[in-house]
């Protein structure tokens, strides 16, 4: 590394350790068991952020107003800035029964509604344009000043900030009414390096957005192993974006420029919780408290099921539907701690919720007739792979990235590392014996072969130059790692 590369990474450090610092101090009095009884909400903003990477909070552009203000572990709420744009210069896509009255809706109580409507009617805007809100610090810092040609023609219209007040997620972009329970999140771009890019929104899925998480809601309610997973997909009915002209104008200028307007509209998970119901990130289940008790002990202790007997139910609930979606739709989504909800009852996992479909979404190189239905739009702009990398969204995204690191903790609650791959290479044996239907499949992404691909992540962030990069920095794929599946699968068989 040169010398200004170790000092980017030095501020990413200190900015970590100032995270951890609060987390620590926000923590001190709530064990295993008090965390695990929080609002998941409150919940989310006590986690530490993810064990792979070494600076996970790294958040550089803000001071510690900002932190404290946006970061997460500090439980700031803010107001959204709203601006207003013209709709014909916006990117704008949406279900077809999503009104944006409905949006607003989600957004803001009657009373802000009414003052909202007052300030659109006193600047004579019509239907014409569309409402549009901003992180506040997202418009203090970009786009007052970068998209000045744009307000001073009339283009686009500053409101101010109007509505109920919102709490970041673990992600910092994605934003929850704090104020009351509302139907939608909001996905805002934020023009800070965190772990491994800026981040802001990329125009180019914006379209398909709704378009990909309508067709996979169309699946899950159709297909009958999904339905019987009970696995539900978290919507996203409207999206939109505005490029900037003169920065669209230098298609090798940072990326970052390219991604500061956006927003992309999610369902929440309570439209979909039944009574009982807890919805949690999967990350949860890499979390500790601060004397070291992981927090899925607390929930195994508490469901009254053995260890062996509720990681079986964790791996249905998680695996399954997406290695079933893979083998017969060839549609992968990336299966991290950020973008799966585990809902549970009574402490057992009982499901899962999936989101973020804007990138985070692949398809096999082959046609599959399953997949014949995806919207053309969807498919012009989803990556599509090979089998054997397509795999590695499951085997990267999920065994590896959050498996291995639960796997460490249930050693405290009795389960070893090899049990623990004994109890999911039983749950993907068991689900493959019921469906012979997709055995070609099954041996096209097999999950059993002795190595898998090694993503690398932290040795790739440590030497990308990521000041003057032209786009966002990309995993490397080294020398293979020796599959757990396959390891207990072979002792299993001796």
């Amino acid at each position: 590394m040169s010398d200004a590369q170790t000092a980017e990474h030095m501020e990413d450090l200190y900015a970590t350790l100032r995270g951890d610092m609060q987390l620590l101090q926000a923590r001190e009095t709530l064990d295993a068991d008090a965390l695990i009884h929080l609002d998941p909400d409150e919940l989310q903003c006590l986690m530490r952020g993810h064990p792979k990477f070494i600076f996970n909070k790294g958040r550089r552009g803000w001071g510690l107003d900002a932190l404290r203000l946006y970061a997460p572990e500090y439980r700031g709420r803010f107001r959204l800035h709203w601006v207003a744009v013209q709709r014909e210069r916006l990117v704008w896509s949406s279900d077809a029964d999503c009104d944006i009255n409905a949006l607003l809706s989600s957004a803001m109580d009657d009373a802000e509604r009414e003052r909202f409507d007052a300030r659109w009617q006193e600047l004579d805007l019509d239907d014409s344009w569309l409402p549009v809100p901003l992180h506040p610090w997202q418009w203090q810092q970009k786009i007052a000043i970068h998209f000045l040609a744009q307000l001073a023609r009339g283009e686009m219209v500053e409101l101010g900030e109007f509505g109920d007040e919102y709490l970041a997620q673990q992600s910092l972009r994605t934003l929850t009414n704090a104020s009351r329970r509302a139907p939608y999140d909001i996905k805002l771009p934020l023009t800070i390096y965190n772990t491994s890019c800026y981040r802001g929104i990329p125009g180019k899925y914006i379209a398909a957005g709704p378009l990909a998480s309508r067709w996979l809601q169309q699946q899950f309610a159709s297909d009958a192993t999904l339905i019987h997973s009970g696995a539900q997909v978290l919507g996203e009915p409207a999206a939109g974006y505005l490029s900037h002209p003169g920065y669209t104008a230098l298609p090798e200028a940072p990326y970052r420029y390219q991604e500061m307007l956006g927003v992309i509209w999610r369902e929440n998970p309570s439209c979909y919780l039944q009574d009982g119901e807890q919805a949690v990130l999967m990350a949860a289940l890499m979390e500790t408290d601060n004397q070291g008790r992981p927090l899925i002990d607390a929930w195994i202790k508490r469901s009254g099921l053995t260890a062996d007997a509720w990681l079986e139910k964790l791996f249905e609930a998680t695996v399954i539907p997406f290695y079933h979606l893979l083998c017969r739709y060839g549609v992968a989504l990336i299966a991290h701690g950020q973008n799966v909800t585990l809902v549970m009852k009574d402490y057992v996992p009982q499901r899962i919720f999936l989101k973020d479909f804007q990138g985070d979404m692949r398809l096999v190189d082959e046609d599959f007739p399953q997949a014949q239905s995806l919207p053309e739009q969807v498919k012009a702009v989803t990556a599509r792979l090979s089998a054997d990398y397509i795999i590695h969204d499951l085997q990267t995204g999920n065994f590896v990235t959050v498996l291995r690191f639960i796997s460490r903790l249930t050693l405290q609650c009795g389960v070893s590392e090899t049990r623990f791959y004994q109890i999911l290479a039983l749950v993907l044996r068991r689900y493959m014996a019921a469906h012979p239907d997709l055995a070609a499949r099954f041996a096209k992404f097999d999950l059993f072969k002795p190595q898998i691909i090694r993503v690398i992540l932290n040795p790739v962030k440590l030497t990308f130059s990521e000041h003057d990069g032209g786009s966002r920095m990309l995993p490397n794929y080294v020398c293979d790692l020796d599959n757990p599946l396959f390891l207990v699968s072979r002792e299993s068989a001796q």
